[in-house]
């Protein structure tokens, strides 16, 4: 678990806003199964660093602390 957000959590809620959705860019969401797929192909570092710069590439006006 990355940032104190559980996996199923957030597919839940991707999957039932819309508004969400959108806003992220995201088209189609992946079941909890393919989302932990993908982040144990990262070492925990890399992965928040990779999820960071999809952040600034959603949310460009947010400055780095």
């Amino acid at each position: 678990m990355y940032f104190l957000l559980e996996i199923s959590y957030l597919v839940r809620e991707l999957d039932e806003k819309k508004k969400l959705r959108k806003f992220m860019r995201i088209k189609s969401v992946l079941s909890e199964d393919e989302v932990y797929s993908v982040m144990s192909s990262f070492d925990p570092d890399r992965f928040i660093n990779f999820v960071i710069e999809v952040l600034k590439n959603v949310c460009p006006l947010v400055k780095e602390v």
